[in-house]
């Protein structure tokens, strides 16, 4: 039923893949966090060549080392190659559920895409409390 769902989407395959890997790095950020994981070992040559090893390990690079799964959809290098800034969307939604609407006019009258995106935010936080417990 999922699939069928997807291909009513008014997302793209490319933002839904980017926003799923941009809240799994809002929900873990130590885990996908580039600058942290550059600066975690220190400076000194012998350190710089041990990080390089854990980012590739990671799959900060390298597509064939490491891969994740997120729902449905398996990324070939860590998440945070393929997430961005997605701050915006969760103030919004934050405001969203408070009652605020994005957009003017009714519930009725919001774009489909912004409500497609508030409904997966909600899900997958929803996910991530239950791991959490």
């Amino acid at each position: 039923m999922k699939h069928k769902i997807l291909l009513a989407s008014s997302l793209t395959s490319y933002e839904y893949v980017t926003l799923l890997a941009s809240l799994e790095q809002s929900f873990y950020p130590k885990k996908y966090n580039c600058q942290l994981c550059k600066t975690r070992f220190g400076t000194s040559e012998r350190l710089i060549k041990k990080m390089e090893r854990n980012r590739k390990a990671q799959g900060c690079f390298d597509y064939t080392t490491k891969k994740y799964r997120v729902e449905n959809i398996i990324y070939k290098s860590c998440l945070a190659n393929y997430s961005t800034n997605i701050n915006f969307l969760v103030e919004s939604f934050a405001k969203y559920e408070q009652g605020m609407l994005p957009f003017k006019g009714s519930l009725e009258e919001q774009p489909n895409k912004i409500i497609e995106i508030f409904n997966i935010i909600e899900t997958r936080r929803e996910e991530f409390r239950e791991k959490q417990k």
